[in-house]
């Protein structure tokens, strides 16, 4: 037979502090266990800190105060240094990756994935030499040598407009062949044009928009040999280019039922290598005309 106590403020106080301490939730340290007392479920624990319940079973307080004691001693919660986190990767310009792609002897388990999970708003338990670890290793970093520049409404539109006149991905865009500066990613990218980042390293933005402008899509060219796929496509199909399109959802940006038609009369000598593929592609999915 269960064994129910009262639950008295020591205990709540108990509980909030090694929850704020180590950064867990209950149900977070639940989560790690694999054998916990029978019925003891998160909403078991929120109800004693709300004053919902006043008793519990002695088994259910035991074992939550016991399991956090264990994970308090050799971990603690993200939300007492994610400040400190934040500056020194805005100061250094490194990444979590950088980090410790430099560093010798990294503690067992310690992951980049881990350390950006540390600076998310959301508190988390880290292991206490993971997280002296990582601190001692940025607070060596120096300081970022290049210039970070505000974000104008002008870089904003001349970001997009050249992704709408290529195409082009800021992945595809960024990894173009070329070696990237260190810490550009697409998200980074995105986050301007989002603008939930309001400032970029200069050779940041300038690789990109020197990418960009260097950027030549690969056109096809009209001949005898570019053009006989497509006569026999509508042959077969009996459709006209500007009746197969209009039986599209959707298209390539900047792709014109027109001027592929122009192409297919010889009244335009290039299209874009992907549109002229996107056609053939959907008159590949069209059934023979007879059928």
């Amino acid at each position: 037979m269960s064994q129910f106590i009262p639950i008295t403020d020591q205990i709540i106080r108990k509980i909030k502090t090694y929850r704020d301490h180590t950064g867990l939730s209950p149900a977070k340290l639940i989560e790690r266990y694999t054998e916990i007392p029978k019925a003891l479920t998160e909403k078991t624990v929120d109800n004693w800190l709300s004053g919902q319940a006043k008793s519990g079973q002695k088994a259910h307080v035991a074992f939550m105060l016991s399991a956090y004691e264990e994970i308090a001693r050799d971990h603690i919660s993200t939300a007492l240094y994610v400040d400190e986190l934040r500056a020194h990767k805005r100061r250094t310009g490194i990444n979590a990756r950088h980090l410790l792609k430099q560093a010798k002897d990294i503690p067992e388990g310690l992951t980049a994935r881990e350390i950006d999970r540390w600076i998310k708003p959301r508190p988390t338990a880290a292991r206490r030499d993971h997280l002296d670890f990582v601190l001692d290793l940025w607070r060596r970093q120096p300081d970022r040598t290049d210039d970070l520049i505000p974000v104008t409404p002008e870089m904003v539109a001349e970001i997009k407009a050249h992704r709408r006149r290529t195409g082009v991905s800021f992945y595809a865009i960024i990894y173009n062949g070329t070696e990237p500066p260190e810490g550009l990613h697409p998200a980074t990218l995105y986050q301007v044009v989002g603008g939930t980042q309001r400032s970029i390293r200069k050779k940041h933005y300038e690789y990109m928009i020197a990418a960009y402008e260097n950027y030549r899509r690969p056109d096809i060219r009209h001949s005898a040999e570019t053009i006989a796929p497509l006569r026999a496509e509508q042959e077969r199909t009996g459709l006209s280019i500007s009746r197969l399109v209009r039986l599209q959802n959707k298209t390539p940006e900047g792709f014109s039922a027109t001027r592929m038609q122009r192409f297919f009369n010889g009244y335009q000598k290039t299209v874009p290598k992907e549109h002229y593929n996107y056609l053939l592609s959907c008159y590949a999915a069209q059934p023979e005309k007879n059928k």
